[in-house]
């Protein structure tokens, strides 16, 4: 079925079979919608709290198109109110917004801390692991180790005794049966 979104008044085709009707094309209109309704509430919560000083008004179009005689200095007090109301209202989106801002942000900078701590411990890892090497290279105990030193003193010799080795690895052995 074609419906068109409430929200961006696109069409669309509900896939909705249970439940309520599906009124928005996705999830970020039908957020959108919310959002509006939440702050739009607000306002209203926010008018009725202040009707002690802003006077009986039921709606903003009722009180601003208020009434063509009346030019008091009631009515305008009555919109200087209203007007502040919207400024704070204003004023604490923006400090929502802002706060929100400042959470990502320290979020954000933890992370990279962590990320941070975490190279260093690899770096530390990596040079200890180096200095290993390093001291193992040196010690000339072991097989290998003198190997390489008599190599290092006398190469033709060290080079003769490892192909002779090698050469005795792979002969083939005689088997006697019997």
């Amino acid at each position: 079925m074609i419906k068109e979104c409430k929200e961006c008044k696109e069409k669309f085709e509900s896939t909705n079979t249970k439940g309520s009707e599906q009124l928005y094309c996705s999830k970020t209109c039908r957020t959108k919608s919310a959002n509006k309704r939440f702050q739009e509430n607000l306002i209203k919560k926010h008018n009725h709290e202040k009707s002690g000083v802003i006077g009986n008004v039921q709606s903003s179009e009722q009180f601003f198109k208020g009434n063509s005689q009346d030019t008091t200095d009631e009515n305008f007090q009555r919109k200087s109110n209203y007007n502040f109301s919207n400024d704070v209202i204003t004023c604490i989106r923006e400090t929502y917004d802002a706060r929100n801002e400042v959470l990502f942000y320290k979020l954000k900078c933890e992370s990279l801390e962590k990320e941070i701590q975490e190279l260093k411990n690899d770096i530390f890892e990596l040079e200890s692991e180096l200095e290993n090497i390093d001291s193992d290279e040196n010690d000339e105990s072991g097989m290998i180790g003198g190997l390489v030193s008599s190599f290092k003193q006398d190469p033709q010799t060290t080079i003769s005794f490892a192909s002779e080795l090698i050469s005795n690895f792979i002969k083939p052995k005689n088997v006697k049966n019997g």
